[in-house]
């Protein structure tokens, strides 16, 4: 199997290594304006009052370098479906059990993760940074997993749920969630069910990455069938992917490299209900 992503996902990796080196060459550039020199000698002053009379006026100490974009948005097509895909730069994916206020600043995406049941608690089984927050498992077939910020997704059958495997995560600091598995770690669509058309989410890792995220986020512009989704994903360059809870769960928002908000989802109906999120973080400032 070729496990290279898609030319999308390479150019934007190539853009991305040189926004990378322009981040790295302000700050080099600022560090090196901003070093103490030698108090100057009566011998030199007057040459130093020379030699700084013709150059440009050195940036000030509060003239820092951007900090490098933590998100990507781009609009995409597949089996004749319109998607905007959301990908992960300079940033840490995280779950969170408490909603995400737009007002912190270094959260640049926030969006339903799992289920809910209807008594408003979280399904299947999750662990956050290692911690079991709901142990019962559920036959949704696919995990999220997160470590050290990065996301795999993969099938449930590779962990047996058991205190061992439990104890394993919890040495790893790792975060699981369970959820339907719409392509499986092959690259191939999985066996689902005829669905009425719906807007749609999804979480998916692809076969190869750039830095540490091997994964991007899916959102349907407009509503698509399930299975038509789920080998959309695989068009997109999905090797695994995770299906996001949505209908009246579906609010969730991103921030673009302006500090602007941007509402996702159309059925906002139950987002006072929602008891989980997935969060990508950029550093705080």
């Amino acid at each position: 199997m070729n496990d290279a992503p898609p030319v999308w996902i390479r150019q934007l990796a190539s853009r991305r290594s040189a926004q990378t080196l322009a981040v790295i060459t302000a700050a080099v550039l600022v560090c090196s304006c901003n070093t103490k020199q030698p108090e100057p000698t009566a011998t030199t002053a007057a040459s130093a009052t020379t030699a700084a009379s013709a150059t440009t006026a050195a940036p000030s100490a509060s003239e820092a370098p951007a900090l490098p974009p933590t998100l990507r948005v781009e609009r995409k097509q597949a089996g004749g479906h319109n998607y905007q895909v959301f990908l992960p730069l300079d940033a840490e994916f995280a779950l969170r059990l408490d909603r995400p206020s737009q007002k912190e600043k270094h959260v640049t995406l926030c969006v339903a993760g799992t289920y809910t049941s209807p008594s408003d608690q979280v399904e299947g089984v999750v662990l956050i940074d290692g911690k079991v927050v709901q142990k019962t498992p559920q036959k949704w077939g696919g995990l999220l997993i997160i470590e050290a910020g990065a996301i795999r997704v993969e099938p449930a059958s590779k962990t047996s749920f058991s205190d061992a495997s439990f104890a394993l995560y919890a040495e790893r600091r790792a975060s699981l969630l369970q959820g339907h598995l719409l392509v499986g770690g092959d690259g191939k669509v999985t066996a689902l069910k005829p669905s009425p058309a719906l807007q749609r989410r999804a979480i998916a890792s692809i076969g190869a990455g750039w830095g540490k995220h091997r994964s991007f986020l899916v959102e349907s512009v407009e509503p698509v069938e399930l299975a038509a989704f789920a080998a959309d994903l695989v068009t997109l360059g999905a090797k695994a992917a995770l299906n996001l809870d949505m209908g009246g769960w579906s609010e969730g928002w991103y921030r673009d490299s302006e500090g602007a908000v941007h509402s996702m989802g159309t059925d906002k109906s139950s987002t006072a209900r929602q008891s989980n999120w997935l969060v990508l973080m950029g550093r705080a400032e």
